[in-house]
């Protein structure tokens, strides 16, 4: 983090008087050393190292705020970048106090190509109004703040995902906000999973299809990872592209199993058990067209991280392991097998599906075991019983806590 000189900053008409000047700069370096000089503005000497792009005072009458940018950011520079880049500014004047903020992780960086940032007064304080455009995922935000605290962000985006939403917050000071949660919050609303179904019609009868497909592809490439590795590049991204190559492996075919089971290329089902607060709960069977063989997997995924959680979403896992291996016993002797005992080395805290009731909520954790080949048995927990087992701060999402 960059080290500022910093007196006063005022950006105020220039008759208010000030007890002391101005200096704004940025640690030199020998790109700095090459700009020396200051120049004066609202009674400050701000150094040529940056420019003041947004300048205001807020609605309350108490704070002015302006946005700072390096030098390096105008358009129609050609010149040389210095050593190291030095984040935008975004620096809060109290009238009343003559207290001074500056916070060096509120702004993104500077680029006048694609993004521009300006600020808004509000009748409590200030918007960040954030316009990212010329790519592929262009969007819009507008970052509310009352009292150096973030009230709300609002986002709209374009491109592959059209979508807005409002995210309140209590207790997001700005000295604690990083503006990277931009790119976050967009993540999860651009985040939306379904599942498109297709048929075709061949010789009398209908072949049932269906298709994950998301809105953003970067999103999700936890689940890539997860699945077979034909399914790279093809999930997700376009998902009528597969849905086209089984159509057409079908009609090719002429409906004929041994035909199909020879292009080796499976048909899944898809269902999502439960998606909240960007947690995906989502199970996936997978079988080939006139073969017996059948996968069934379940994955939960932290889609703000884009990760598959698994099992690291518990803890004490030891303890549980022991509850289920218990549990187990129980289903097998219902279902009057006796051979429980070799079989429960396969065992896999992984692979559960969250059930819910019809409002909603969670009502049970049901571990996927494999019995038999092609055979799977759930091993159920109670949300009540399997709370004891969830880290903190998935508990929380889990529940809205």
């Amino acid at each position: 983090m960059k080290k500022l000189t910093l007196i006063l900053f005022l950006c105020i008409a220039s008759h208010v008087a000030v007890a002391q000047e101005v200096v704004i700069a940025p640690k030199i370096d020998s790109e700095f050393n090459k700009r020396t000089g200051y120049y004066k503005r609202f009674g400050a000497q701000i150094s040529n190292y940056y420019d003041i792009v947004s300048c205001i005072r807020t609605g309350d009458g108490k704070d002015s705020v302006a946005l700072l940018t390096p030098y390096y950011t105008r358009v129609g520079y050609s010149g040389w970048y210095p050593d190291s880049v030095v984040n935008d500014l975004l620096v809060v004047y109290n009238i009343q106090t003559n207290a001074v903020k500056i916070y060096e992780h509120a702004l993104l960086p500077s680029d006048s190509f694609i993004l521009s940032q300006r600020l808004k007064p509000t009748e409590n304080g200030f918007v960040i109004q954030i316009h990212r455009g010329r790519v592929w995922n262009p969007f819009d935000a507008d970052i509310y703040v009352g009292d150096n605290a973030i009230d709300s962000i609002y986002i709209e985006s374009g491109g592959l995902c059209q979508d807005a939403n409002t995210y309140k917050f209590n207790n997001l000071y700005l000295d604690k906000f990083d503006v990277e949660m931009i790119f976050s919050l967009r993540n999860e609303l651009c985040s939306h999973i379904q599942i498109i179904k297709d048929s075709v019609y061949m010789d009398g009868g209908w072949w049932e299809l269906q298709e994950l497909t998301i809105t953003q592809p970067h999103v999700y490439r936890a689940i890539q990872e997860v699945f077979y590795d034909f399914l790279v590049d093809r999930i997700f991204i376009d998902y009528t592209e597969r849905l086209n190559y089984k159509k057409k492996l079908i009609l090719n075919c002429g409906g004929d199993y041994d035909c199909i089971y020879d292009n080796a290329y499976p048909f899944e089902r898809y269902y999502i058990n439960y998606e909240k607060n960007s947690i995906l709960n989502l199970e996936m069977a997978t079988d080939f067209v006139g073969s017996p063989s059948v996968a069934l997997f379940s994955f939960t995924f932290d889609l703000k991280e884009d990760k598959n959680l698994g099992e690291d979403i518990f803890v004490n896992k030891d303890k549980l392991l022991r509850i289920y291996q218990k549990k187990l016993k129980v289903v097998y002797k219902e279902a009057e097998e006796d051979f429980y005992y070799d079989d429960v080395r396969y065992i896999d805290l992984s692979q559960y599906d969250i059930k819910t009731d019809t409002t909603g909520n969670i009502s049970n954790f049901a571990f996927i075991y494999q019995f038999h080949k092609n055979i799977y048995w759930d091993v159920s927990f109670s949300f009540e019983e399997i709370k004891p087992f969830l880290k903190p701060e998935f508990l929380r999402r889990l529940t809205d806590e």
